[in-house]
Parts: structure tokens; C-alpha cells; sequence
């Protein structure tokens, strides 16, 4: 296999973008393999070393041929010579509607924004899935193209800055950039043709070609759209927040004069061991934890009157506050201010997760505290358009209905085939309140433990192994497919989810039991998260198959913009869609809601 590429041709002319047309024609007969690559110029997004992909300018774009063949197309250089405008769109058409052979880019969502492109070419496939799907990162689990052709083809790739020098793209000249960007396309062609066969070796071509491919302009288009916050809202909110820190911050340094708050070293320094118990807590380089989690453990050792209870109490509503203050409030204000439609665009990672699901960043509306009243706040402050209304769909308990599915016949299937309330029915087995049966119920999804279990549900270690025994008996049917589920992964190598995407669990066959166990929790895991993941995929393909973009995904819930009069007939279809995403042995319930004033109160 050619490392490098054999030859670099600049097209320039209208004659040079005709004879590559005819290259590409005799290519596409051939359903020859290609790798494409873009370059853009634009303002950096603030406090981000990255582009602002909704006010770039595409600048240049990169073709490989697999003889190793690469062409640049200079497109709007500030200097050197740019292709006719005419003639890089007929080029572009050909390549979008025409083209019979896989095109590759690493991240083609990316190239859907950087070409201002809705939809994928027909033969579009993505490397960055691809060896996402079969798991082939670095050493370090990095998926970024440099990073993979360093560790699967030894080549060190040139960086942006190397070649930039400080300079945005349009202002180097063609001939200096074209090695640099020719490279992208072609080795985005060389992962593609080197590990796709994989996939069908794998059994994991389908999952590929029919849910994570089609899924790309949908989230592509999720970006574009983005969500309209309430700025002045949020400068108001902003502010009591600030107030109630300056009040936290007032009654701690009457508590303990000279502690700092904000200062983990001085409050583990001040406060263990004489008024909290270090023994629970887990220590790092500063001594006990004074996290979030040794704080709900000090909470369980002191009555409400005591001190330490104040305390660990003051810690950790300062920490949430805190916490809401600097991520949801003037810093999504100012990220939302650098876009010409001043919303916020959060990026959605389509390989973010390893059980499946996307994650989000810039910023990771996920991490709103769901049940808070501080996160209900700042959910009020997420606004639709003018005239639009916010349409929120959120599956109901839909790992616990994956579980169920999975089971076989037995007392959980029953309950959700019959609609009760599955905590409650859980908390009459079990013999605890609702609130705990909730915590009992997913115990078994992520694998906690007793001990973990205990300190989840504020009781002793005995009471939380009782509740576990008691559920095991009450569903026989979840612990034996647990236990099944982890034998034949331990068997195989590898667990699979719904839609076949498939998570290798070398961890089961570890001599370490802590390493076994870790495996065991990921085996059973894997299966639900990931079915739960590919069901909520699924459904924003059918709603996007029906023409409907979503504006948001977090968790289980997907929400839709839409005109103010169209709400009530678009949640309809919403809750229709999710519903039939998949066909489970059990019932699929989404709840839907809508609303033209806030995110929240569209919420059901």
C-alpha cells in the first residue's frame, strides 16, 4: 500500500475542472473509491482553537484517486490563482448527485457544513465511523485523523499551525497548503478502503450503511439549527445566582474564618478530621475528597443539626450554584452572541460514547441538572423562535423497557404490558418506598453493587443487600439474563446491541476479579444503553425521513421547533414516530408536550 501520494495537481482553471470532471467520470465507472477533504477560513469560536463553521468560507477542497492521484481546488485564496466559481459548483454537483464510487471524509457532517450542503452524496462514507465502529482508535482512544494514520500507517501528519503559521487558510497560497490538505483526502481514503472490509467481517456493515451514515445530516442539520436562549433572561438569573454565592460564601466564612470555599486543599485541610469523617471519603493529592460525592457521604453520618451536616449541606448547594453559574448562564450568553442568528449551535458528537449514544459539546446541554429547580431555571431560558413553539417528545422508562424486552416472559415484562407503575409495582416486591424502587430498578442496568447501592438510597449496606435479594426474586427473569448475557460475552469477545453495532469486553477474561467485575457491569450495559440509543437514533431517522429536523437531543428526549400552530399536530407525529421506531416486545411510550414559551415548559 502507497503511504504518501504519488502526485499533487492544483486545478485552477475551467479547464483544469473540466478534465478532472472527466477523470471523475472514468473513475465513477469504474466505482472507483475517492477521498475528499475541505478547507475553510473563518473566526475562531470563542475560547476554541476551531472555526465558526456557520460564518466560514470555504477556501479549498482536496480529492484523492486510489492509483494516488490528489488534487487540490483552490476556491477563495486571498492570493495564487482560485478555480472559476462555475466551474468548482458543476465540479461539487457531479460529485454530489453523480458520483458512483465511495467518496470518504473523515467527518462528513463537518464537510456538509463546510460546503453548505444538506444532504450526503449518495456513495458518501465516513472513515471517522467507520473506525469508530470497529473500534480502532490510537493507543490513547483518539479518533482525530492525524492521530489514527501516526498509529495505523506510521506517517506523521504535517498540523494546521505547521503549515498555517498563524495565517488563516485563505491567505496562504494555494501551492503552500496543497500537501497539507491533500493528505486529509487521502488518507480518509486509505482508512476507508484499508478497514471497511471489516465491517462486513464483522457483521457490522448494516449498522453502518443504514443507521450511523443516514443519521450524519440529521444531526448535521440539528447544529445548523441550533436554539434561541432568552439572553436578558439569563443576565437576570445570572445575577441571583451570583447573589446566593456571595450569601453561601458569607455564612461559610462565619463558620470558618479563613477557609476558602472555593479552595478543596484548604476545606479537606480545616474540616478532616474534626468535623468530618475522612474514612469515606476518597484521597487524592490534597487529602479527602471534598467532592460532590464525599459530601452526600458526610450528609449520611451527621444529624441535620450538626455542623458537619451545615457544612457538607452549604458545599454542595455552593458547588451546584457555582456549577450553573459559570457553564448555563453569561457563558451561554456569549457563545450564542459570536453567531450571525445569536443561537447557540452546540457540536454533536455522533462517536462520542462507547455505548452508542451522542454526545455534545460547546456547550453540552446534557449536563443541565434534569430534576434541579436550578436546571428547570435555566431549561425557562431556552426560547423558540417567533412565532414557533418547542415540541418535546421523552421516552417513558425506556431502558427499563429494553431490559424487559430482553428478559423474556416474567413479572417486568408483564408489568409494562399491562401499564402499571413499574416502580411502584417494584417498591410492593421490594418492600420500599417509590422513590427507592427507581434507584433498585436501574441497579441492575449499570451493575451497582450493595455498597453503591446503599449509599444511593442513604441506607446501610444490610438494607440495600435485602432490596437486591428481594428484587432478584420478585423478577427471576433479569438476574438470568444478566447472567447469561455475561457468558456468552465472555464466550464470544464481544456484545452487541440492537441495531448490531457490536463493544469488544476483553475486561471478562481478566485474572483480576475487580477487572472481571468492571466487565460484567459493561457486558449488561452495553446491551440496554446501546439498545435504548439505537431506538432514539432511529426515531430521529424516521422523523427526519417525514421531514421533521430536531433542534435538540438529550438523553431520551428529542426536541423539535416548529410553527406555533403547527404544535399540536407536530407532537402528534413526534409521539407516533418514537413509538414505532422499533418494535419491542413490549410497549414503546413517549410522552409528548409543546409550548411557545420555554424549553421547559414544553417538557410533559
Amino acid at each position: 500500500m502507497r503511504v504518501v501520494p504519488k502526485s499533487r495537481t492544483l486545478v485552477e482553471t475551467s479547464m483544469d475542472a473540466m478534465l478532472l470532471i472527466t477523470r471523475l467520470e472514468e473513475a465513477s465507472g469504474a466505482k472507483e473509491a475517492l477521498g475528499f477533504d475541505t478547507e475553510s477560513s473563518g473566526e475562531k469560536l470563542l475560547n476554541k482553537n476551531m472555526i465558526n463553521m456557520f460564518g466560514s468560507r470555504l477556501t479549498g477542497c482536496s480529492l484523492a484517486f486510489e492509483q494516488g492521484d490528489t488534487f487540490y481546488i483552490p476556491i477563495a485564496h486571498t492570493v495564487g490563482t482560485n478555480v472559476p466559481k462555475a466551474a468548482w459548483r458543476e465540479l461539487h454537483k457531479y460529485l454530489m448527485n453523480e458520483y458512483e464510487g465511495h467518496i470518504w471524509a473523515h467527518s462528513w457532517k463537518h464537510e456538509l457544513h463546510a460546503t453548505y450542503s444538506v444532504d450526503l452524496p449518495k456513495t458518501a462514507r465516513d472513515s471517522l465511523l467507520l473506525m469508530w465502529l470497529l473500534e480502532s482508535p490510537d493507543t490513547k482512544g483518539r479518533y482525530g485523523l492525524k492521530h489514527l494514520v501516526k498509529h495505523h500507517f506510521g506517517h506523521q501528519m504535517a498540523t494546521f499551525e505547521d503549515v498555517s503559521k498563524g495565517r488563516p487558510w485563505e491567505d496562504l497560497h494555494p501551492l503552500e497548503g496543497a500537501e497539507y490538505a491533500t493528505e486529509d483526502a487521502w488518507f480518509s481514503l486509505q482508512l476507508g478502503t484499508k478497514f471497511s472490509p471489516e465491517l462486513c467481517k464483522r457483521a457490522l456493515k448494516k449498522v453502518f450503511l443504514d443507521q450511523e451514515m443516514p443519521l450524519i445530516p440529521v444531526l448535521a442539520r440539528m447544529e445548523s439549527a441550533g436554539m434561541a436562549i432568552d439572553d436578558v433572561g439569563l443576565s437576570e438569573l445570572a445575577e441571583d445566582m451570583k447573589a446566593r454565592l456571595a450569601e453561601l460564601q458569607g455564612t461559610w466564612e462565619g463558620w470558618f474564618p479563613g477557609v476558602s470555599i472555593t479552595s478543596p486543599k484548604q476545606v479537606a485541610k480545616a474540616l478532616y478530621p474534626v468535623y468530618w469523617n475522612p474514612s469515606v471519603a476518597k484521597v487524592n493529592k490534597d487529602g479527602p475528597s471534598v467532592d460532590k460525592a464525599a459530601m452526600e457521604k458526610q450528609l449520611t453520618l451527621y444529624s441535620k443539626d450538626s455542623i458537619a451536616h451545615k457544612a457538607a449541606s452549604l458545599r454542595l448547594e455552593y458547588q451546584a450554584i457555582n456549577k450553573n453559574y459559570t457553564t448555563y448562564t453569561h457563558k451561554l450568553v456569549d457563545t450564542a452572541w459570536q453567531y450571525d442568528d445569536e443561537r447557540l449551535h452546540p457540536t454533536i458528537l455522533q462517536h462520542g460514547t462507547v455505548t452508542g449514544r451522542v454526545s455534545m459539546s460547546y456547550p453540552n446541554l446534557m449536563q443541565i441538572p434534569a430534576r434541579s429547580d436550578l436546571g428547570k431555571e435555566v431549561k425557562k431560558k431556552f426560547v423558540p423562535g417567533p412565532g414557533k413553539a418547542f415540541v418535546c417528545g421523552d421516552y417513558s422508562q425506556i431502558e427499563l423497557r429494553v431490559l424487559a424486552h430482553y428478559a423474556g416472559p416474567g413479572a417486568l415484562r408483564d408489568a409494562f404490558a399491562s401499564g402499571v407503575d413499574i416502580h411502584q409495582q417494584t417498591a410492593d416486591l421490594v418492600g420500599c418506598t417509590r422513590d427507592q424502587a427507581k434507584t433498585v430498578n436501574f441497579a441492575y442496568i449499570y451493575g451497582a453493587g450493595p455498597r453503591r447501592m446503599a449509599e444511593a438510597l442513604e441506607v446501610p449496606v444490610a438494607e440495600a443487600h435485602y432490596f437486591m435479594d428481594k428484587y432478584a426474586l420478585a423478577y427471576l427473569e433479569v438476574p438470568r439474563l444478566r447472567d447469561k448475557v455475561i457468558a456468552r460475552t465472555k464466550g464470544k469477545g464481544f456484545i452487541r446491541t440492537m441495531s448490531g453495532r457490536l463493544r469488544h469486553v476483553p475486561e471478562l477474561r481478566s485474572p483480576s476479579f475487580g477487572v472481571r467485575s468492571y466487565g460484567e457491569r459493561i457486558a449488561f450495559n452495553t446491551l440496554i444503553q446501546g439498545g435504548a440509543s439505537d431506538i432514539v437514533k432511529l426515531a430521529m431517522l424516521d422523523l427526519y425521513a417525514s421531514g421533521y429536523t430536531a433542534v435538540c437531543q438529550v438523553h431520551d428526549e428529542i426536541v423539535l421547533e416548529c410553527p406555533a400552530e403547527d404544535a399540536h399536530a407536530t407532537a402528534l407525529e413526534l409521539k407516533d414516530c418514537m413509538q414505532r421506531s422499533v418494535r419491542l416486545r413490549v410497549p414503546l411510550v413517549a410522552s409528548v408536550g409543546h409550548s411557545d414559551k420555554s424549553w421547559y415548559e414544553a417538557k410533559v
